[in-house]
């Protein structure tokens, strides 16, 4: 715990000095310093550090000692084939990931965050929890890198390289198929009625969750062979408690109304944020993540699916807050980075959520 709580103090840390720093080559340089703090725990610890780290040894074990069937994404499948066809261990997995997705997270910040905010991003990425997701559901992880590859050509009109990088994360982890939908509701969002839209979109989420998604969306599970497991699994059949919601759900909520009613009720800003087709990009994964976090929280193997537009919501928290004056902008992101630290002490430290603790370091 000392090493995670070492890393958020350090993190804090480079967020107030980076307040002060003109210099675009500091802000780089404190950038790949504060993503390494990271990057190295993440790729060199132990198998028994997150859930599902013991289940990807075990499948690199058993593709080392000459099985031909592998449970997994071919992608991923045959970078463990790879590796151990040329007698790397399993701890090669986790550096390649470690590195992959830090790179792609830099990358990401660098193209699409005010250099003002990279900071303020990277501690986001920490008390938002994505650093211990990242060391549990790795796999997933590793894909959503290559979307925030997707993610910034997307943006630059690369469409055709953009798709590539998707289909590279779709064989890492299928999931990874739910970005597509970033294009459809961007077109949604350019049409008139689109205040409409999102209203009816953000009620049906919690309509959702009201019936329990788990009822609705098992016809769809038992088509695909792969996913038939988790309909009678806890991943699936097991929702958390109505206060895990209530926690879970309050801050990303609160945030998501109190931006759209800016935009709603604001001509002037509402036309300066759709002049920009980062602004809108960003709102559209917004609106994505607020919609499948509300309508799956609490069914784990549905609820990974915000994670693939969780980088857009971010981008859009600094779009929204950099738009206030500068001392309601710097209380607003005080409160969003206290209200999700509080959040992260509880659900990792106290409760012992990702199963990150305690940290081991892998015998190499």
């Amino acid at each position: 715990m000392s090493l995670y709580l070492s890393i958020l103090v350090c993190l804090s840390l480079a967020y107030i000095v980076s307040l002060s720093i003109k210099s675009k080559r500091c802000s780089l340089a404190l950038l790949l310093a504060s993503l390494s703090l990271m990057a190295v725990p993440s790729g060199l610890r132990a198998s028994s550090v997150g859930t599902d780290s013991a289940m990807y040894e075990t499948i690199f074990t058993h593709l080392q000692s000459g099985w031909r069937y592998c449970p997994v994404e071919i992608g991923y499948c045959q970078l463990n084939r790879l590796l151990a066809s040329h007698s790397f261990n399993f701890q090669t997995v986790f550096i390649i990931e470690s590195i992959v997705l830090y790179s792609a997270l830099a990358y990401f910040i660098v193209q699409i965050i005010n250099q003002k905010d990279w900071q303020f991003v990277v501690l986001l990425f920490y008390v938002m929890q994505c650093f211990f997701i990242a060391m549990n559901i790795s796999r997933q992880y590793f894909a959503i890198s290559f979307c925030l590859i997707a993610y910034v050509l997307f943006l630059n009109k690369r469409y055709a390289s953009s798709f590539v990088f998707v289909i590279v994360a779709y064989l890492i982890h299928q999931t990874s198929v739910c970005v597509l939908l970033i294009p459809i509701i961007y077109r949604l969002i350019k049409i008139k009625g689109y205040k409409t839209l999102i209203l009816i979109g953000y009620l049906g989420s919690l309509v959702i969750r009201i019936i329990g998604p788990s009822a609705l969306f098992a016809p769809f599970l038992s088509i695909i062979p792969k996913y038939r497991v988790y309909l009678y699994s806890a991943a699936f059949t097991q929702a958390t408690s109505l206060s895990y919601s209530i926690i879970t759900l309050a801050i990303p909520n609160s945030l998501f109304l109190y931006f759209l009613y800016t935009i709603f009720t604001s001509k002037n800003f509402s036309s300066t944020l759709f002049a920009s087709r980062e602004n809108v990009i960003a709102l559209s994964c917004s609106v994505a993540y607020i919609l499948s976090l509300n309508a799956f929280s609490g069914v784990m193997a549905l609820a990974r699916f915000a994670d693939y537009f969780l980088f857009g919501f971010i981008a859009f928290i600094c779009i929204m807050t950099r738009n206030l004056d500068k001392k309601s902008g710097f209380f607003l992101r005080a409160l969003i980075i206290c209200g999700y630290g509080l959040m992260c002490i509880y659900f990792v430290f106290i409760i012992g959520y990702h199963e990150v603790i305690p940290y081991r370091i892998a015998e190499l």
